[in-house]
C-alpha cells in the first residue's frame, strides 16, 4: 500500500498592498452585539484584526472604520485570537488615505 502525504496548501495570494495599522474599534455579526477588535492590517479589499471573539466564517459583519462609520464585510477566516474579512464594497484609495493615512 502506497501512502501519500497531503499536498501542501497553495501559497496565499496577496495582490494588494496591505497597510500595517493598530486601530482599536468594534465589529459585530449582523443581529449581534459589538466586540472589540484591533485592526492590524488593511487594504482596499479587506483587513485582519486581533480579537478575543470567535466570529463565524463565513458571515457578514459590520466593522466601524475611522471617518467612515460602519462598513460591511464578510468573514473569511477566524480563530480565537484573529479574524480576516473582505469588504463587501471595496474601499477606494481615497478612503484608505483619509482613514488610515495609507
Amino acid at each position: 500500500m502506497n501512502e501519500s502525504s497531503p499536498a501542501p496548501a497553495p501559497p496565499e495570494e496577496r495582490v494588494t498592498e496591505r497597510y500595517q495599522v493598530a486601530i482599536d474599534t468594534e465589529m459585530r455579526q449582523l443581529g449581534e452585539a459589538n466586540h472589540a477588535i484591533r485592526i492590524v492590517n488593511i487594504s482596499w479589499r479587506g483587513f485582519s484584526a486581533e480579537s478575543n471573539h470567535l466570529f463565524d466564517a463565513p458571515s457578514v459583519v459590520c466593522v466601524a472604520l475611522p471617518g467612515m462609520g460602519e462598513v460591511k464585510a464578510r468573514v473569511i477566516w477566524s480563530d480565537p485570537r484573529r479574524v480576516g474579512a473582505e469588504f463587501l464594497a471595496l474601499l477606494t484609495q481615497d478612503e484608505l488615505t483619509r482613514a488610515f493615512g495609507g
